[in-house]
C-alpha cells in the first residue's frame, strides 16, 4: 500500500489551489504527477487509469467515478489503491508505507509504538479521517 500518494492525490486540488513552492507536499505531487504520466507513456497506465486517478485528485467521489466506468465506488476504491500502490512502488523511499515510517522514524526520532500507531492509522478504515486527539 501506499498511504502517502493516496492522501497526496486526494489532496492535490487544495495543494495545487494555493501551492506552497517550497513546500514537501507540493514537490511531491509534482513527482507524483511527473510518475503518472510517464506510467501512462511506458504503457503501465492506461488513460483510463490516468483519469480515474485525476477524477478522484479533482474531489469527484468514488460513487460518480464509478458510475462513469461502470464499476462500483467499493471497485473503483480498490482500483485508486492498487495504482497508488504502482505509483509508490515507482518513486520507491517515502512513497512506500515501509520508506514513509521509516523516513518519520528518522525525521522526528519517533518510537516504535509510535510507529506502530501511525503504521495501524494508515492501514485503518480511518485513514483519511482527520486524528484530533491522539492517544500517544
Amino acid at each position: 500500500m501506499s498511504w502517502i500518494v493516496q492522501t497526496l492525490l486526494r489532496d492535490r486540488y487544495k495543494i495545487r489551489l494555493a501551492p506552497d513552492f517550497d513546500s514537501d507536499e507540493y514537490h511531491d505531487i509534482l513527482l507524483i504527477e511527473s510518475t503518472i504520466d510517464n506510467l501512462e507513456i511506458e504503457g503501465v497506465f492506461s488513460s483510463r487509469d490516468v483519469e480515474i486517478l485525476y477524477s478522484i485528485s479533482e474531489g469527484v467521489s468514488l460513487k460518480d467515478v464509478g458510475e462513469l466506468i461502470g464499476k462500483t465506488d467499493n471497485t473503483v476504491y480498490k482500483y485508486f489503491v492498487r495504482l497508488c500502490e504502482v505509483i509508490g512502488y515507482s518513486l520507491g523511499d517515502e512513497f512506500t508505507d515501509e520508506g514513509y515510517l521509516e523516513m518519520m522514524r528518522e525525521k522526528y526520532n519517533l518510537t516504535d509504538v509510535q510507529l506502530s500507531a501511525m503504521n495501524d492509522y494508515m492501514n485503518s478504515k480511518h485513514k483519511f479521517r482527520l486524528v484530533r486527539n491522539p492517544k500517544i
